[in-house]
């Protein structure tokens, strides 16, 4: 499990409610949109810019994007508190049970927890440019 891949499937499902009920509109693209870690740990667990990234889009403030969502995902069972803060942030707290999870799956799968297949085997370059050469 992906925690952070877990929460955007969460923000997107809400996404997917507004625009069903005609709040949001239909054609909009969403790879702008962020799950993390908040810089701030009073923040909150997860952090999300999803309302600044739809704003534009949407022709709404990011304020109320924010709320639009915040009010869907506090309705979720692994949720305890979202808030909003500076221009639009959504900083979400898990409830302790969602972390038990995780930790049990982390038991379970050893070594294996956390490892991904992305790219199946293909060949990747990484390079690393210094700002000063």
């Amino acid at each position: 499990m992906n925690i952070f891949e877990n929460f955007r499937e969460k923000i997107l499902s809400c996404i997917g409610e507004l625009v069903s009920c005609g709040v949001l509109p239909c054609d909009m693209t969403y790879e702008n949109i962020t799950v993390e870690v908040p810089r701030d740990k009073s923040h909150g667990e997860i952090s999300s810019n999803v309302a600044m990234a739809l704003s534009k889009q949407a022709k709404m403030r990011p304020q109320e994007i924010a709320k639009l969502i915040a009010d869907i995902l506090k309705e979720h069972a692994e949720i305890l508190d979202v808030s909003i803060a500076g221009p639009g942030f959504l900083n979400i707290t898990a409830k302790p049970e969602l972390w038990h999870r995780v930790i049990r799956e982390a038991l379970i799968e050893k070594d294996k927890f956390g490892s991904l297949d992305i790219g199946k085997s293909s060949k990747i370059n990484i390079e690393f440019v210094s700002a000063n050469p």
